[in-house]
């Protein structure tokens, strides 16, 4: 829609000054993209452009729309997912990785086995071996989708204060992501995540680390597996190059 795509650059006018109207972004930069969208509709009300003029400043609108919501998602639907999972037990935790591409086919999956520690810096270790593995593997577009919404959000949206105890892995995550030329952070339900899930719990029941052979796998990891790359992420934010 002309909301997301707006609401995808960092500032919705600037795409706009370089359009063939001599608009006055000066007295616009405090207008919601609600209101942008409106004036695309109407370019009458607020811009002051009638008849032709403003059929042709609605094409334009239109077509610069479906542009930014195009390179917007370009990077997500062309990158590799990456997908972390921790198991905690009484004497250590699991952590797991599963990589897959754009078509949800299994490209490589990684276990570590780490001392034990509380759920929420298990999920913010994963999600940190996830990026590390992606970043040795040279990868340059993937997409971290994980369930644990506390370690997710933080990592989208810098306003989001994390837990105290996460923190510094998060700042390691973030600084892994200058290896990228895109990486998006995306929470995902448990119910679209439950491949890493089984590797996670295989990897405690083997007391496994280290890469994963994914030749044979057992038919209840091909079944997760052929679900999970069907699942959709419920929400990303994609950072590019810039986000160093």
């Amino acid at each position: 829609t002309a909301y997301n795509a707006l609401r995808a650059t960092n500032y919705p006018p600037h795409p706009l000054l370089q359009s063939p109207w001599p608009l006055n972004m000066s007295h616009m930069q405090n207008v919601s993209i609600t209101d942008w969208v409106k004036m695309m509709i109407n370019p009458k009300h607020g811009l002051g452009l009638e008849g032709e003029e403003a059929k042709d400043f609605q094409l334009y609108a239109a077509i610069l729309c479906d542009q930014i919501w195009m390179t917007r998602n370009k990077a997500r639907l062309e990158g590799i997912k990456t997908s972390p999972e921790e198991v905690a037990r009484e004497d250590k935790s699991s952590v797991a990785v599963v990589a897959r591409d754009q078509k949800g086919n299994l490209l490589a999956a990684w276990t570590e086995q780490l001392n034990p520690t509380e759920p929420l810096l298990g999920e913010a270790k994963a999600a940190w071996l996830a990026i590390k593995k992606a970043a040795d593997e040279g990868f340059k577009r993937i997409i971290l989708e994980g369930d644990a919404l506390n370690v997710i959000e933080p990592l989208k949206n810098k306003a989001v204060v994390s837990h105290w105890r996460i923190k510094a892995v998060l700042e390691d995550i973030l600084f892994l992501v200058k290896y990228f030329d895109n990486v998006s952070f995306c929470f995902i339900c448990r119910d679209g995540n439950v491949t890493a899930h089984l590797f996670a719990q295989w990897a405690a029941l083997l007391n496994w680390s280290g890469p994963v052979p994914i030749s044979n796998l057992s038919s209840m990891l091909a079944k997760a597996l052929d679900r999970d790359g069907h699942w959709r992420s419920l929400d990303c934010i994609s950072f590019g190059s810039s986000y160093k």
